[in-house]
């Protein structure tokens, strides 16, 4: 190496060890946690804020074992409910075994699933707080390592700014949920956890009979007056990401007015009970903060019977059926669900059953229904 290659290099380490010398010498202290919060909370942010100001090339950092060292003399617990006394005297400890010039502060809170990281420097000699950053985030307990992080870098910057700086700067790293709640949460949600969300719900239907069936039986008693009303169970299950298996148990019960010639009045007599079990799947999607959407499809088996009537006798019958349904949910408080829905029901009467065509062949029948019910959503 050349005489003048050595003194360049003489002079950037001596240039080095001034800057390192220069570096103001910080401690910081332990986080103060809540009660029953696990311990190693406390170091993990200490040490995530700590790591931020080496990075910096602004602080010196001194070691958290020498720290806890100096301070077991006067007594000073690393961790713990801190007064600005205890700082004083802690501040006043350092500066003078280890020459900290500033001491950092810090604490960690939690509301519910949020997690809450502030922490402020101090300068030793004036008590002045040089600099100050907390943040925001929600998750699990891990997320305190993160906030610390975001924490201690404002802190190194040394930037009085709102905490609002820090919160979006979070906001740009914060993790996308696992998964919706098939179960809902609230959104969270009711669009958290709340779209989708699963639900019972009872409800009472007030269908408009159809299909060709239907014309023939008012051809029978001479007048189109039919009548149905219902009682459903209605149950929706989510298995993924909006998507629901469902089970429907309805029964209805129609109505009809015919005129009796021997009395000359008008008769309304129970006419056709129909009792059908279905089980399907479908897509929810949400319309609001605490509204879901739904569309789906079932089947399963129709049980019908034909009540006394002057012209038949009773008969029963058991086919298929398959329903197309919209729906429409409406979540309140934590648990509560009204709900409506609209359905179109289809079913085939079976050879040689009760209503055949006019060529023997078998006829099959359909109803739209409206429902309104009320139901307990999870």
């Amino acid at each position: 190496m050349t005489q003048k290659g050595f003194i360049l290099v003489l002079a950037f380490t001596c240039l080095s060890a001034a800057a390192a010398a220069a570096a103001p010498k910080v401690a910081v202290l332990d986080a103060v946690l809540p009660e029953k919060m696990d311990i190693n909370v406390a170091i993990g942010v200490t040490e995530k804020i700590s790591e931020e100001l080496v990075g910096s090339g602004r602080f010196t950092v001194l070691d958290r074992t020498t720290v806890g060292q100096s301070l077991k003399e006067i007594e000073f617990q690393m961790s713990g409910m801190v007064s600005d006394e205890q700082i004083k005297r802690a501040g006043e400890q350092l500066n003078s075994r280890l020459g900290a010039a500033y001491v950092v502060v810090s604490r960690v809170s939690v509301v519910g699933e949020t997690y809450f990281v502030t922490a402020k420097m101090i300068d030793i000699k004036t008590g002045e707080i040089t600099a100050q950053a907390s943040a925001e985030q929600e998750g699990k307990i891990a997320v305190t390592l993160k906030i610390a992080q975001a924490v201690g870098k404002k802190l190194a910057g040394g930037v009085r700014e709102p905490e609002q700086a820090v919160k979006t700067e979070l906001a740009e790293e914060k993790p996308k949920p696992e998964k919706a709640p098939a179960q809902g949460e609230p959104e969270r949600a009711v669009t958290r956890k709340l779209l989708p969300r699963s639900r019972i719900l009872v409800s009472y239907l007030v269908p408009v009979l159809g299909g060709e069936a239907m014309d023939i039986l008012a051809s029978y008693i001479g007048t189109s007056t039919l009548s149905t009303v219902g009682l459903h169970i209605d149950w929706k299950q989510f298995v993924a990401r909006g998507v629901y298996a469902s089970m429907l148990v309805t029964l209805t019960n129609t109505t009809v007015e015919w005129y009796n010639t021997s009395t000359l009045t008008y008769v309304t007599d129970p006419y056709l009970t129909t009792l059908d079990l279905q089980g399907g799947v479908g897509w929810a999607f949400p319309l609001g903060k605490a509204l879901q959407g739904s569309v789906g499809l079932q089947g399963g088996l129709l049980s019908f019977t034909l009540g006394d009537f002057w012209l038949l006798s009773v008969m029963d019958e058991l086919s298929w059926c398959a329903t197309l349904e919209l729906g429409l949910d409406w979540f309140l408080f934590k648990s509560l669900a009204l709900g409506t829905r609209l359905s179109y029901t289809v079913s085939q009467f079976p050879d040689g059953g009760i209503f055949v065509s006019g060529d023997g062949s078998p006829i099959g029948f359909g109803y739209l229904g409206i429902s309104l019910g009320v139901g307990w959503a999870y």
